[in-house]
Protein backbone atom coordinates (compact mmCIF):
# COMPACT_ATOMS: atom_id res chain seq x y z
CA UNK A 1 0.00 0.00 0.00
CA UNK A 2 1.30 3.27 -0.86
CA UNK A 3 2.45 5.46 2.39
CA UNK A 4 1.57 9.23 2.38
CA UNK A 5 5.13 9.95 1.17
CA UNK A 6 5.17 8.12 -1.72
CA UNK A 7 1.21 9.75 -2.46
CA UNK A 8 2.80 13.02 -2.14
CA UNK A 9 5.85 12.34 -4.11
CA UNK A 10 3.59 10.73 -7.29
CA UNK A 11 1.84 14.11 -7.01
CA UNK A 12 4.23 16.45 -7.06
CA UNK A 13 5.91 14.23 -10.26
CA UNK A 14 2.56 14.74 -12.24
CA UNK A 15 2.80 18.52 -11.37
CA UNK A 16 6.25 19.09 -12.53
CA UNK A 17 5.63 16.96 -15.52
CA UNK A 18 2.53 19.52 -16.45
CA UNK A 19 3.71 22.13 -15.64
CA UNK A 20 6.73 22.05 -17.80
CA UNK A 21 4.19 20.43 -20.71
CA UNK A 22 2.37 23.48 -20.08
CA UNK A 23 5.15 25.85 -19.86
CA UNK A 24 6.92 23.99 -23.11
CA UNK A 25 3.52 24.40 -25.42
CA UNK A 26 3.36 28.36 -24.16
CA UNK A 27 7.49 28.88 -25.44
CA UNK A 28 7.17 26.80 -28.33
CA UNK A 29 3.75 28.86 -29.47
CA UNK A 30 5.25 32.47 -28.00
CA UNK A 31 8.74 31.40 -30.45
CA UNK A 32 6.49 30.18 -33.43
CA UNK A 33 4.13 33.31 -33.15
CA UNK A 34 7.76 35.84 -33.48
CA UNK A 35 9.49 33.61 -36.54
CA UNK A 36 9.18 35.97 -39.32
CA UNK A 37 8.64 34.39 -43.21
CA UNK A 38 11.87 34.12 -44.81
CA UNK A 39 13.36 36.67 -47.08
CA UNK A 40 12.71 37.08 -50.19
CA UNK A 41 13.76 38.78 -53.66
CA UNK A 42 11.23 41.78 -54.45
CA UNK A 43 11.40 43.62 -57.88
CA UNK A 44 12.81 47.43 -56.91
CA UNK A 45 10.43 48.56 -59.83
CA UNK A 46 6.90 47.39 -60.73
CA UNK A 47 7.78 44.42 -63.44
CA UNK A 48 6.41 44.46 -66.63
CA UNK A 49 5.37 40.84 -66.15
CA UNK A 50 2.61 41.61 -63.87
CA UNK A 51 -1.23 41.37 -64.99
CA UNK A 52 -1.94 44.42 -61.73
CA UNK A 53 -2.66 47.51 -63.32
CA UNK A 54 -0.80 50.34 -61.45
CA UNK A 55 -2.38 53.80 -61.56
CA UNK A 56 0.31 56.06 -63.17
CA UNK A 57 1.16 58.96 -60.95
CA UNK A 58 -0.32 57.46 -58.11
CA UNK A 59 0.93 55.39 -54.61
CA UNK A 60 0.36 51.63 -54.94
CA UNK A 61 -0.02 49.69 -52.19
CA UNK A 62 0.04 45.65 -52.73
CA UNK A 63 -1.11 43.22 -50.09
CA UNK A 64 -0.45 39.83 -50.70
CA UNK A 65 -2.96 37.61 -48.27
CA UNK A 66 -4.03 34.48 -47.48
CA UNK A 67 -7.85 34.75 -46.85
CA UNK A 68 -8.01 31.09 -44.76
CA UNK A 69 -5.48 32.55 -42.71
CA UNK A 70 -6.80 34.31 -39.61
CA UNK A 71 -3.52 36.07 -39.29
CA UNK A 72 -5.04 38.21 -41.99
CA UNK A 73 -7.21 40.31 -40.29
CA UNK A 74 -4.16 41.74 -37.89
CA UNK A 75 -2.60 43.21 -41.16
CA UNK A 76 -5.78 44.60 -42.39
CA UNK A 77 -6.61 45.84 -38.82
CA UNK A 78 -3.50 47.87 -38.88
CA UNK A 79 -3.70 48.89 -42.19
CA UNK A 80 -7.26 50.24 -41.93
CA UNK A 81 -6.08 54.14 -40.45
CA UNK A 82 -3.99 54.33 -43.13
CA UNK A 83 -6.14 53.66 -46.51
CA UNK A 84 -7.09 57.77 -46.15
CA UNK A 85 -5.66 59.07 -48.85
CA UNK A 86 -6.70 59.95 -52.39
CA UNK A 87 -3.22 59.90 -53.74
CA UNK A 88 -3.03 55.92 -52.49
CA UNK A 89 -4.39 52.76 -54.59
CA UNK A 90 -4.38 49.27 -52.53
CA UNK A 91 -4.38 46.30 -54.17
CA UNK A 92 -5.39 43.19 -52.00
CA UNK A 93 -3.74 39.82 -53.67
CA UNK A 94 -5.51 37.02 -52.69
CA UNK A 95 -4.03 33.76 -52.73
CA UNK A 96 -6.35 31.02 -54.73
CA UNK A 97 -9.24 31.05 -56.53
CA UNK A 98 -11.76 32.61 -53.47
CA UNK A 99 -15.34 33.65 -53.43
CA UNK A 100 -15.85 36.60 -50.80
CA UNK A 101 -19.50 36.30 -50.89
CA UNK A 102 -20.39 32.88 -50.52
CA UNK A 103 -18.23 31.91 -48.05
CA UNK A 104 -18.52 31.65 -44.35
CA UNK A 105 -15.36 29.78 -43.01
CA UNK A 106 -15.12 30.83 -39.85
CA UNK A 107 -11.91 31.21 -39.34
CA UNK A 108 -11.13 32.78 -42.83
CA UNK A 109 -11.08 36.76 -43.26
CA UNK A 110 -13.44 36.80 -46.29
CA UNK A 111 -16.32 39.44 -44.13
CA UNK A 112 -13.25 41.84 -43.69
CA UNK A 113 -11.99 41.24 -47.42
CA UNK A 114 -15.40 42.16 -48.67
CA UNK A 115 -15.49 45.33 -46.70
CA UNK A 116 -12.21 46.33 -47.97
CA UNK A 117 -13.52 45.69 -52.16
CA UNK A 118 -16.42 48.27 -50.99
CA UNK A 119 -13.69 51.14 -51.00
CA UNK A 120 -13.09 52.77 -54.52
CA UNK A 121 -9.52 52.84 -53.78
CA UNK A 122 -9.11 49.47 -53.05
CA UNK A 123 -9.11 46.46 -55.52
CA UNK A 124 -9.00 42.55 -54.71
CA UNK A 125 -7.46 40.28 -56.91
CA UNK A 126 -7.83 36.42 -57.02
CA UNK A 127 -3.86 35.06 -57.19
CA UNK A 128 -5.25 31.36 -58.67
CA UNK A 129 -1.85 30.23 -59.03
CA UNK A 130 0.04 32.02 -56.81
CA UNK A 131 2.02 33.66 -60.28
CA UNK A 132 1.96 37.24 -58.77
CA UNK A 133 2.63 36.28 -55.25
CA UNK A 134 6.00 34.65 -56.81
CA UNK A 135 6.43 37.67 -59.67
CA UNK A 136 6.98 39.95 -56.77
CA UNK A 137 8.39 37.57 -54.23
CA UNK A 138 5.71 37.79 -51.84
CA UNK A 139 5.83 34.00 -49.56
CA UNK A 140 4.11 35.14 -46.65
CA UNK A 141 0.54 36.43 -46.05
CA UNK A 142 0.59 39.74 -44.92
CA UNK A 143 3.39 41.11 -46.83
CA UNK A 144 3.10 44.81 -47.96
CA UNK A 145 4.95 46.23 -51.03
CA UNK A 146 4.25 50.48 -51.70
CA UNK A 147 5.51 51.29 -55.06
CA UNK A 148 6.02 55.36 -55.55
CA UNK A 149 4.46 57.67 -58.43
CA UNK A 150 6.86 56.59 -60.55
CA UNK A 151 6.39 53.04 -59.89
CA UNK A 152 9.80 52.70 -57.51
CA UNK A 153 9.77 50.32 -54.79
CA UNK A 154 9.86 52.43 -51.42
CA UNK A 155 8.50 49.67 -48.70
CA UNK A 156 9.03 46.00 -48.23
CA UNK A 157 7.74 44.10 -45.28
CA UNK A 158 4.96 43.45 -42.99
CA UNK A 159 3.14 45.39 -40.62
CA UNK A 160 2.36 43.42 -37.75
CA UNK A 161 5.19 42.88 -34.58
CA UNK A 162 4.04 39.23 -35.01
CA UNK A 163 1.35 36.41 -36.44
CA UNK A 164 -2.17 38.16 -35.41
CA UNK A 165 -0.82 40.63 -33.44
CA UNK A 166 -2.42 43.93 -33.84
CA UNK A 167 -1.23 47.31 -32.85
CA UNK A 168 1.35 49.54 -33.43
CA UNK A 169 4.97 48.17 -34.32
CA UNK A 170 8.00 49.30 -36.38
CA UNK A 171 6.89 48.28 -39.51
CA UNK A 172 3.43 50.23 -39.38
CA UNK A 173 5.24 53.09 -38.23
CA UNK A 174 7.72 52.75 -41.44
CA UNK A 175 5.03 52.45 -43.63
CA UNK A 176 2.81 55.32 -42.59
CA UNK A 177 5.89 58.01 -42.42
CA UNK A 178 6.50 56.57 -46.30
CA UNK A 179 3.08 57.30 -47.07
CA UNK A 180 2.16 60.89 -45.24
CA UNK A 181 5.86 62.47 -45.43
CA UNK A 182 7.42 60.24 -48.48
CA UNK A 183 10.60 59.67 -46.61
CA UNK A 184 11.92 57.25 -43.91
CA UNK A 185 15.36 56.18 -42.65
CA UNK A 186 13.86 52.58 -42.81
CA UNK A 187 12.49 50.67 -46.18
CA UNK A 188 11.80 47.19 -44.84
CA UNK A 189 10.18 45.02 -41.75
CA UNK A 190 9.77 41.34 -41.09
CA UNK A 191 6.47 39.95 -42.85
CA UNK A 192 5.10 37.41 -39.92
CA UNK A 193 2.41 35.23 -41.22
CA UNK A 194 1.68 31.95 -42.87
CA UNK A 195 2.91 30.64 -46.05
CA UNK A 196 1.35 31.94 -48.95
CA UNK A 197 1.96 28.57 -50.66
CA UNK A 198 2.70 25.51 -48.20
CA UNK A 199 4.65 23.60 -51.25
CA UNK A 200 6.23 24.96 -54.09
CA UNK A 201 4.88 24.81 -57.83
CA UNK A 202 7.15 21.89 -58.76
CA UNK A 203 5.89 19.75 -56.09
CA UNK A 204 1.98 20.58 -56.93
CA UNK A 205 0.50 17.68 -58.98
CA UNK A 206 0.28 19.11 -63.03
CA UNK A 207 -2.13 21.23 -64.07
CA UNK A 208 -3.98 21.10 -60.67
CA UNK A 209 -4.02 24.52 -59.32
CA UNK A 210 -3.27 24.65 -55.30
CA UNK A 211 -6.63 24.33 -53.23
CA UNK A 212 -7.77 26.59 -50.96
CA UNK A 213 -6.91 25.15 -47.59
CA UNK A 214 -6.12 26.47 -44.47
CA UNK A 215 -2.38 27.05 -43.68
CA UNK A 216 -1.47 23.97 -41.37
CA UNK A 217 -0.35 26.16 -39.12
CA UNK A 218 -3.49 27.42 -38.59
CA UNK A 219 -5.75 24.40 -38.75
CA UNK A 220 -7.10 23.31 -35.28
CA UNK A 221 -5.89 26.41 -33.63
CA UNK A 222 -8.03 29.21 -35.01
CA UNK A 223 -10.78 27.14 -37.45
CA UNK A 224 -13.72 25.30 -36.14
Amino acid sequence: MPTAASKCLIQVTAFSVWLILVGSTFAWLTLYGSMPGPPSDVPESWPSSTEINRCEGQQHLLVFLHPECPCTRATLDNLQPLIRSDDLQVTLICFGDFQPQSNNSLGGCYRELQSWNDRPQVTLVSDVTGQEAERFGASTSGHCLLYDREGKLVYNGGVTSSRGHRGANTGLSILKSTLVEFDSAESSYPVFGCPLLEKKPEDLPLDSPPSLDPPECCEGRFHA
